[in-house]
């Protein structure tokens, strides 16, 4: 029987595990290749809402996902969870809430799971 004929179990992959390997910041994983392709989108959305209102210091972002000084100040599973979210305006909204309650990285992604998953309204 041919490797192709057989029939796959369980539910079917969302992503192409050949383009998602093909990406040039892809890890060792094809899980850890997707988580960063998420919290990259949920960052460029924050980030991208930050300079739209001209960078501002006292800004709910900066210092919970942004550093002004351009190092690292952002929360990678928090951002992979917000990066699961469709709508981008969602995506800002449960970020400010997050950094807002200044949450811990497991508060904030069972906080996302279960909006996700309709318990929290």
């Amino acid at each position: 029987m041919e490797e192709s004929s057989k029939k796959k179990r369980g539910r079917p992959r969302f992503y192409d595990p050949e383009r998602v390997q093909s990406m040039p910041w892809a890890k060792r994983t094809l899980r850890g290749t997707i988580e960063t392709m998420k919290s990259a989108h949920a960052y460029m959305v924050i980030f991208n809402a930050w300079e739209a209102e001209g960078r501002p210091t006292e800004h709910w972002a900066v210092g919970f996902y942004i550093d002004p000084q351009d190092r690292y100040a952002f929360h990678m599973s928090i951002l992979a969870a917000l990066g699961r979210i469709q709508n981008d305006a969602d995506i800002l909204e449960w970020a400010r809430v997050i950094a807002d309650e200044k949450l811990s990285t497991r508060q904030a992604v069972a906080f996302i799971r279960q909006w996700r998953a309709g318990k929290l309204l």
